[in-house]
């Protein structure tokens, strides 16, 4: 069981182009879109009660982060992880600075550590579908999202993320459609895609 939580913690990632062999009309979809797919967090997650030492540590990365100070940041997010380690919040925003700095290979990483401390919460799934797509890993983006639904069928971001590597990868058009259809219900970057799709070629 998964709530979405109200906290400030998501990956903006920019959408890159869709491999060779993809229709065009959906090239511009890929090249258009930018996600921001705020954190879904486990109940898990929500119940953990890290040190209020590494609390304070992330509090103090955020800010250094929405100054574009991400390798400060990193260094913050490590001591807090040096601290509580299995702090799942904090190798969340650990990979998002990551991912923010290039290192998309720690980012997935930390994404993983996410996926093997919390292996029925869909953050950390949702999160390396995107990471994969980043990467252009097609294949593996669709299994991760695909995981992430079965972790919460009704999760709106996982649909989301799962629409988009479908439409990247190169995967079914109509079933990327249906995930990205119930994914508008409160994703507008959804809406956005489909309305992309539909527009004259």
């Amino acid at each position: 069981m998964s709530v979405q939580a109200t906290v400030a913690f998501c990956l903006c990632v920019s959408i890159p182009l869709l491999a060779q062999g993809a229709p065009p009309r959906v090239r511009r979809v890929a090249a258009q879109l930018r996600e921001q797919i705020p954190g879904v967090v486990s109940i898990r997650t929500l119940a953990q009660k890290p040190a209020a030492q590494a609390v304070k540590l992330v509090n103090k990365a955020e800010k250094l982060a929405s100054r574009n100070k991400h390798k400060d940041a990193i260094g913050l997010l490590k001591k807090a992880l040096g601290v509580s380690p299995d702090y799942l919040l904090a190798h969340n925003r650990l990979g998002m600075e990551y991912d923010a700095a290039g290192d998309f290979e720690s980012a997935l990483a930390e994404f993983t550590e996410i996926t093997r401390l919390d292996p029925n919460g869909v953050l950390g799934f949702a999160n390396l579908a995107v990471e994969f797509c980043r990467m252009h890993r097609f294949p593996e983006a669709q299994a991760a999202g695909r995981h992430a639904l079965a972790t919460d069928p009704s999760n709106e971001h996982a649909h989301f993320v799962l629409g988009l590597a479908l439409l990247m990868g190169g995967g079914s058009e109509r079933e990327a459609r249906s995930h990205l259809h119930t994914a508008s219900r409160s994703i507008p970057e959804a809406t956005e895609a489909l309305a992309m799709l539909d527009a004259p070629r």
